[in-house]
């Protein structure tokens, strides 16, 4: 994707998959361990199905996320841990 008056301009994975037709992606802004990764999947899949045998609740990603930052912060994981994960969309 580009135009050929924004040529400084990029586009974030998380914005392509919006583009694409998601309503709502978790992404990153930057590289983050894998290990962070699965942290916050496993969390954010939790929130979502909560409860498991429910369907998911798509609605409450930005607040999983949400609850998952927070238990990262209180365990003390370093900012860099953290704090490049965003939510964009719905």
């Amino acid at each position: 994707m580009g135009d050929a008056t924004l040529t400084n301009e990029s586009m974030h994975l998380a914005e392509g998959l919006m583009a694409a037709g998601f309503c709502g992606v978790i992404g990153t802004l930057w590289a983050t361990a894998d290990d962070d990764s699965a942290l916050v999947a496993k969390g954010v899949y939790r929130r979502l199905f909560k409860p498991a045998d429910a369907n998911p609740d798509v609605a409450q990603a930005a607040y999983a996320l949400h609850v998952v930052v927070q238990a990262m912060r209180k365990r003390n994981l370093g900012f860099h841990r953290w704090m490049q994960l965003v939510h964009m969309g719905v």
